[in-house]
């Protein structure tokens, strides 16, 4: 029987290893390079040419929040075409991973004759996202109107998707507090909701433990956590300056590594917190760390927890969305709390029993090797979709 064809609906040149729907198909771009038979194609590559006004307007539109909002909020409701040289109907499949996508070209599948697929990656709904995370600084009025524009978009996108995927059912919690679809979820999307656990290539990394810890001066023998994503509250990042600001009080052995945009929350002022910024190698930042704080007050399914599983590092997180899931692998190195008293002395324990530290470690890896690889994600994948009607 000849293997259904899937189209993730991204171009290949827009792809990265990053967080998100870019990061999730760049690992399965890699791995599809691999294969005899290739079951999955990417969008064409858009070619873009540079204008004098296209750049004044560029540099326009990041700089004045007005025009911002404005060009964002009628982009979202944008009606847009297929290249021509397009043959959508020689997909079986057509893998949408952003709901506002599928909604500004959903015009041009009247006549498909396969099935479309809707992932949304971000951490809750994007219309609370966009207007609690992204534009924060909107006045009320400017706020409920995007709002409201890109509800309805999400509305429209998962019902028109044939199957909704998520990587596990736990991931779905952030989208059960918004009202529309947790009704839908018990009725119109209820049979078409499938799963796939996500899978990543296994991490190397490019500068060793010693020598990064040197760069940024901390001693060898220092007990350091380490945090890797936004600075904004949905993640956390503000639980984590709480009981840090405890455990640096009484504890100076205790360093904390931080990577990500001091937005819209800032780092703490002191010398055993380091904020590094942006980078593009969060994995040696990782690997010089004792343990990884993943204090999400809600989530989807991070790609960071399977990073940090690869690179053998016990995490600390909260029972919170695709966290869950990880709950029933009980041998795992991965340790869960729901206040900051039980965080601290959580984090206080393995400080002080090194050799459970390294066992935990040791059991995420193996966790990794046996469950989590792009190899196992892909098997998965290519199965579930060649069982679908």
């Amino acid at each position: 029987m000849k293997n259904k064809k899937v189209l993730m609906w991204m171009a290949e040149s827009s792809l990265k290893p990053a967080g998100g729907p870019t990061g999730y198909l760049y690992n399965i771009s890699k791995y599809n390079e691999t294969l005899k038979d290739k079951f999955i194609e990417f969008l064409p590559s858009a070619e873009h040419k540079k204008s004098l006004k296209g750049t004044i307007f560029h540099f326009l539109l990041t700089r004045i929040k007005i025009i911002k909002f404005y060009s964002y909020y009628s982009h979202i409701f944008k009606d847009k075409k297929l290249a021509e040289d397009l043959d959508i109907n020689s997909y079986d499949y057509i893998h949408f991973h952003d709901t506002i996508s599928l909604f500004q070209f959903r015009k041009n599948f009247y006549n498909y004759n396969g099935k479309i697929i809707l992932t949304s990656h971000c951490p809750k709904p994007v219309h609370r996202e966009v207007t609690e995370d992204v534009f924060i600084n909107l006045n009320p009025k400017q706020k409920e109107k995007l709002k409201n524009r890109l509800e309805l978009i999400e509305e429209h996108s998962f019902i028109t998707a044939d199957y909704v995927l998520f990587p596990c059912k736990e991931a779905k919690d952030p989208y059960l507090t918004w009202d529309f679809f947790k009704k839908i979820n018990n009725t119109q999307i209820k049979e078409k909701l499938i799963y796939c656990p996500t899978g990543i290539p296994e991490i190397k990394v490019k500068i060793n433990k010693e020598n990064f810890r040197q760069t940024y001066n901390i001693p060898k023998s220092a007990f350091v956590i380490s945090y890797v994503g936004r600075h904004n509250e949905i993640k956390g990042y503000n639980k984590l300056k709480e009981f840090a600001t405890e455990l640096l009080k009484n504890n100076t052995d205790i360093y904390f590594i931080i990577a990500g945009k001091e937005f819209p929350l800032q780092g703490l002022s002191h010398d055993r917190w380091i904020e590094v910024g942006y980078t593009k190698d969060p994995h040696s930042l990782i690997n010089s760390s004792d343990i990884f704080i993943l204090p999400n007050q809600q989530t989807y399914f991070d790609l960071i927890m399977l990073e940090v599983l690869s690179l053998g590092i016990p995490v600390i997180t909260t029972p919170t969305g695709g966290n869950k899931f990880f709950k029933q692998f009980s041998t795992s190195g991965i340790l869960f709390y729901k206040s900051q008293e039980e965080c601290i002395e959580l984090i206080k324990n393995l400080k002080s029993d090194q050799k459970q530290l390294v066992e935990l470690g040791k059991n995420n890896y193996e966790l990794f090797r046996k469950h989590f690889t792009i190899k196992t994600f892909m098997e998965e994948y290519f199965s579930l979709i060649q069982k679908l009607n």
